[in-house]
């Protein structure tokens, strides 16, 4: 399984993307420096997962989207998606070339 991207675009935006013990949960986006965070130390499986999780998140609020989706719903809809979307990514790889 591949290590983590550098970097992810998501629209116009370039996201640096690294491991940082410091964080308190597994993921985190900072917007204001454009860079993504994961908690080192997760499983190759758990650590995709948690990536997509944070690339969602980047693309409801970049895209603004976030004033829409109820504050309790987020994160559930984040667990639900990451998941998701990270098995048919997986499942179907030539989705890419669509």
């Amino acid at each position: 399984m591949p290590d983590l991207p550098e970097v992810v675009k998501i629209g116009p935006i370039r996201y640096t993307v690294s491991r940082d013990p410091l964080i308190s949960g597994d993921g985190l986006v900072r917007y204001a420096d454009a860079s993504i965070l994961i908690k080192p130390g997760l499983s190759k499986d758990y650590e995709a997962v948690v990536l997509w999780h944070e690339i969602l998140h980047a693309i409801i609020t970049d895209g603004g989207q976030r004033a829409f989706i109820p504050e309790k719903a987020l994160e559930p809809l984040m667990e639900c998606m990451s998941v998701g979307l990270l098995n048919v990514i997986r499942d179907n790889p030539r989705l890419k070339e669509l």
